[in-house]
């Protein structure tokens, strides 16, 4: 959802987001052999937004994130979070840059976890930086 009022606006909505990360299988030994973790959870951002005018825009966000962790793989095996220590949930902030023309936009994103990515093992926090294309309507 995205309300705007002139330069000012409010966004929100959920969703569903695919994280893969390469592992260390041993804590203790950082650099030996890897294993691949992938979830999937569920995001909610809430963002304040500053926009210039018009519908064709360039635009800046600012604000806060909840996710959701859903399920977990291991190595492509399914597997609960428990079996893999990862917490359940992650809250954090986020900011972002974007330009919207004639109905598509483009956007960078860079998000800051607050809340530890295990809930065991060593404090790991999520920084992600993405790019996101789509279509508004």
């Amino acid at each position: 959802m995205l309300y705007t009022h002139k330069h000012f606006g409010f966004r929100t909505g959920a969703t569903f987001e695919r994280r893969k990360a390469l592992t260390p299988m041993d804590t203790d030994d950082p650099f030996g052999p890897a294993q691949t973790i992938s979830t999937g959870a569920v995001t909610v951002p809430v963002e304040l937004m500053l926009k210039t005018k018009g519908n064709s825009c360039f635009y800046a966000t600012i604000g806060g994130y909840y996710s959701r962790n859903l399920l977990a793989k291991q190595n492509k095996e399914l597997c609960g979070l428990s079996h893999l220590g990862l917490s359940e949930s992650e809250m954090g902030w986020q900011w972002s840059l974007g330009v919207r023309i004639a109905g598509f936009y483009i956007e960078g994103n860079n998000r800051y976890g607050l809340t530890p990515v295990y809930t065991s093992g060593p404090t790991i926090y999520n920084r992600t930086t993405c790019c996101t294309l789509g279509i508004y309507f």
